[in-house]
């Protein structure tokens, strides 16, 4: 996939990466050939930003934005219980659940961390009292050595995610996984 945030015109935003998706359906170009990464290093696949905002009509383009802009203040975050916790996400990498609280809303996302260090957002979707009760009771039943978050409601970032599943982007960072900077 090509990387729009890299382009001699890149994308600024993910919002602008949603308005080039739209341009090159209305061209006819191939789907699911371009992504996005995003200011905190998290990768948006076009396939993903597809299903956003198609699936979910409550993420719009300005919501989208305030999902790139809060990426990386996650709040609890834990193994994705799906499949019994042996679940691989679709780019072969450990997948997460957490919430973000930003100017537009509460959303809850799913990144997955790909063992080379990238970072895919796979899904968001507004928060409700719902899912937050979901994910409160989630939390109080794992808290293993996956677990990220003690459950306080204190936010974690992408990177200390990454370093306490041992993943050091390589080609980003010049050091080895267990190294100190």
């Amino acid at each position: 996939m090509f990387d729009v945030s890299r382009a001699k015109n890149p994308a600024t935003s993910l919002k602008d990466f949603y308005d080039r998706i739209k341009d090159r359906k209305k061209a006819k170009l191939p789907e699911n050939k371009i992504k996005y990464t995003g200011k905190y290093g998290v990768t948006y696949a076009e396939e993903r930003v597809v299903h956003l905002m198609k699936d979910h009509p409550e993420i719009t383009p300005d919501v989208l934005n305030d999902i790139e802009d809060h990426i990386n203040e996650l709040e609890n975050p834990e193994p994705s219980k799906w499949k019994n916790g042996e679940y691989i996400g679709p780019y072969h990498g450990k997948v997460y659940t957490a919430q973000i609280h930003g100017e537009t809303g509460d959303y809850g996302v799913v990144l997955e961390f790909v063992p080379n260090g990238d970072v895919y957002l796979d899904t968001a979707y507004k928060s409700t009292k719902k899912t937050e009760d979901e994910g409160a009771k989630r939390l109080s039943t794992h808290q293993g050595e996956d677990a990220v978050s003690d459950g306080h409601q204190s936010s974690v970032s992408i990177q200390s995610i990454q370093d306490s599943l041992g993943i050091v982007k390589k080609n980003h960072y010049n050091q080895m996984a267990g190294e100190k900077c």
